[in-house]
């Protein structure tokens, strides 16, 4: 229902275009902060283990010891719930990197994030605003990163017993990318069934 719970996009790059996909992610990162939420995202493979190490790698990386309780750095539920075993299909975690972002404490949110955490890129459903466009604007206003309506899956993952709603983007050599004013713009513009506009997201793109 909107008004209630949370959601976002989860962005899942293929492994051919990764390499092209980490430089767009440097650019962001090399502004010192992505946002006020977010201090830098990374890539990562959609498994536990692979998550444990990024965060142990973080917790060890010496351009983060200006992070406020590093040693505290730790996935979020939200994170933890997806890379949980058989959540995700075996061929999607070998052949898709996941986007995730660090949160850290600053005085903005530090009430919100007293310990730094890696995790997705979701918030709260606004009222009166649907999960799709809840998401959509969530990821653009923490990652910096806008998908067109036609990139996400019409069908969400649910985690957290179903109060966050996430919406797959599978980034492949077929997605349109460019990078401007400080955002990334991901796109399929001609998404197979998903050619019709739709009223709800046009105006945040």
């Amino acid at each position: 229902m909107p008004g209630t719970g949370a959601a976002g996009v989860l962005l899942f790059v293929d492994r051919k275009v990764v390499p092209i996909f980490r430089q767009l992610l440097n650019e962001l990162n090399a502004k010192g902060r992505v946002s006020d939420e977010v201090l830098s995202l990374h890539l990562v493979q959609p498994n536990a283990e692979a998550v444990a190490r990024l965060t142990k790698d973080l917790c060890e990386d010496p351009a983060m010891l200006h992070v406020e309780n590093l040693h505290k750095l730790k996935p979020n539920n939200g994170l933890k719930d997806l890379v949980s075993k058989k959540r995700l299909h075996p061929t999607l975690v070998r052949n898709y990197m996941l986007v995730v972002g660090i949160e850290t404490v600053t005085e903005a949110f530090r009430s919100k994030y007293p310990n730094p955490n890696v995790t997705l890129q979701a918030g709260s459903i606004e009222k009166n605003e649907s999960a799709l466009t809840a998401a959509i604007r969530e990821l653009s206003e923490e990652a910096r990163v806008v998908t067109h309506w036609t990139s996400l899956s019409p069908t969400p993952i649910r985690l957290l017993g179903g109060g966050l709603v996430m919406y797959p983007c599978q980034i492949t050599a077929n997605s349109l990318i460019r990078i401007t004013r400080g955002h990334i713009y991901i796109g399929q513009w001609n998404g197979g069934a998903h050619t019709k506009k739709s009223a709800e997201t046009e105006d945040l793109l």
